[in-house]
C-alpha cells in the first residue's frame, strides 16, 4: 500500500499498511494477534495521531492502561507476560516504520518491557501420572505415554501417521510450528505402546489416531487436549497437554540429559549460534531418554 510522507502518516492507516505488508511472512494466528494488539494501541493513542508524534511516554501510558475490566481483579493491571506480548507487537510495527523511513527513531524501543516474575515450570507428579495411565482408555494411554516419553507437542502428536513410526525407536515428527521436521527418539515404554497400537490398527499407513467422524483424517489437536484433560479428570488429576511436555523435559533433564539433547529432542529453535556450534546425533540423545516409566508396576 502507498505510504504518505512522514509528517502525515496517521497511526491507524499505517498499522493497516504494515499488516498488509507482513501478512505473507507471518502465520495467520500471529497476524490476528498483532491486529488485535495494534488496534487497541491505535485506539488508545489516537488513530489519526501522526506516527512522527508517537513518543515512548504514549507507549508507556498505553501499557499502564491495561487492566482487568471485570471480575475480582477489576482495576488491577494485566499480567506482565500479557503486557510484554502486546508491547512486542507495537515494537515489531515501529521497527518496521523505522526501516521504511517513516520515522527517524523507534519510540517503542525505549520502553522497558514489564518484568515477568519467573516461576518454576509446571511438572506432574509421578504417582498422579501412574494413576492416570492405569485408568485411561487404551488409545488415550498410548497418546499419553508418547507425549510423556518423547516431549513432542500436541500438534505434532495429532499429525502423526502410522508410517512415521519406524518400529525401532524413532519417530518422524512434523514440527507443528512450521520451523523444521525431525526424528525423535522413542524410549522403550513408548515403543511397546506404539508397537501394540500399530498392530491393532492393522495397516501400514494413514493417521496414527484416526477420527471416528472424519473419514481418513486423524484427531484434531483440540480433541487431543480434550482427551488428555478427560483422562486426568477420571483419575482426579488436573492434566493438560503442555504439562506433559514440561514434565517430560524436566524428568529427562533430571535424568542427566544435556541442554543440547533436550533441544534436539523437543524441537526448540534456539539461537543461531547454538545451531552453528552443536552437531548432535540422534544416537547421542537416545541413552538420556531411556530409563523412565510412567505406568504403575504390575
Amino acid at each position: 500500500l502507498p505510504i504518505s510522507p512522514m509528517a502525515t502518516n496517521p497511526i491507524g492507516p499505517t498499522v493497516h499498511a504494515w499488516l498488509h505488508a507482513e501478512q505473507h511472512g507471518l502465520r495467520p494466528a500471529t497476524i490476528t494477534s498483532y491486529r488485535n494488539h495494534l488496534s487497541s494501541f491505535a485506539s488508545h493513542v489516537g488513530r489519526d495521531l501522526p506516527l512522527a508524534l508517537l513518543t515512548p511516554e504514549l507507549v508507556e501510558d498505553w501499557l499502564a492502561s491495561m487492566v482487568y475490566r471485570t471480575g475480582a481483579r477489576a482495576g488491577e493491571q494485566l499480567e506482565a507476560s500479557t503486557r510484554r506480548t502486546r508491547l512486542a507487537a507495537v515494537r515489531a510495527f515501529t521497527a518496521w516504520a523505522v526501516a521504511r523511513h517513516l520515522i527517524n527513531t523507534d519510540p517503542a524501543a525505549a520502553v522497558r518491557a514489564p518484568k515477568v516474575r519467573r516461576r518454576p515450570p509446571p511438572r506432574a507428579k509421578a504417582d498422579d501420572l501412574a494413576r492416570v495411565l492405569a485408568l485411561a482408555e487404551p488409545r488415550d494411554r498410548v497418546m499419553l505415554v508418547v507425549l510423556l516419553q518423547t516431549a513432542i507437542r500436541r500438534g505434532e502428536l495429532a499429525g502423526l501417521q502410522v508410517q512415521d513410526w519406524d518400529g525401532a525407536g524413532r519417530l518422524y515428527v512434523a514440527d507443528a510450528k512450521g520451523w523444521r521436521e525431525r526424528w525423535v527418539t522413542v524410549p522403550a515404554e513408548a515403543q511397546r505402546e506404539l508397537t501394540h497400537w500399530v498392530a491393532l490398527l492393522g495397516r501400514p499407513d494413514g493417521p496414527m489416531w484416526p477420527s471416528s467422524h472424519r473419514h481418513g483424517q486423524g484427531l484434531a489437536p483440540g480433541t487431543i487436549s480434550h482427551l488428555v484433560a478427560q483422562a486426568g479428570r477420571r483419575a482426579g488429576v488436573k492434566l493438560w497437554t503442555h504439562l506433559l511436555r514440561h514434565t517430560a523435559l524436566s524428568d529427562a533433564a533430571a535424568g542427566g540429559a544435556t541442554s543440547h539433547q533436550l533441544q534436539r529432542q523437543s524441537g526448540h529453535r534456539y539461537s543461531s549460534t547454538l545451531d552453528g556450534y552443536v552437531n548432535l546425533d540422534l544416537g547421542d540423545v537416545a541413552p538420556a531418554w531411556e530409563g523412565r516409566s510412567y505406568r504403575a508396576a504390575g
